[in-house]
């Protein structure tokens, strides 16, 4: 049995239609969200010389500017990961400072 994905409307989504492309969707519409990603990681890095995504997921949701994707959350936590992954990609110096967990799946 597979797990049904939702998309941030709450709509079931084609099988094809990952977490990780929703994230891509994310960032290509959310500009102003993707920058606050990157300059909280480089806060993050520059006081802590490490960065966790949930962490500035969470900076991210308090800051003013950036719009509500579902009425409720700015950034759903299951695309956190892979918005995190999109900056590595962008920035591969990122990647160093982040703590990643096994993927138990998937």
């Amino acid at each position: 049995m597979t797990d049904t994905l939702f998309n941030l409307a709450g709509e079931a989504l084609a099988e094809d239609q990952s977490y990780e492309a929703q994230a891509e969707v994310w960032a290509e519409t959310h500009p102003i969200g993707m920058a606050l990603f990157e300059q909280f990681a480089r806060d993050m890095i520059r006081d802590y010389g490490r960065v966790g995504w949930k962490a500035v997921a969470e900076r991210v949701r308090d800051a003013p500017g950036v719009e509500r994707v579902d009425g409720e959350f700015k950034v759903n936590n299951n695309l956190v990961t892979y918005i995190g992954q999109i900056l590595e990609e962008r920035h591969p110096w990122i990647a160093e400072y982040v703590g990643h967990r096994k993927r138990t799946h998937g």
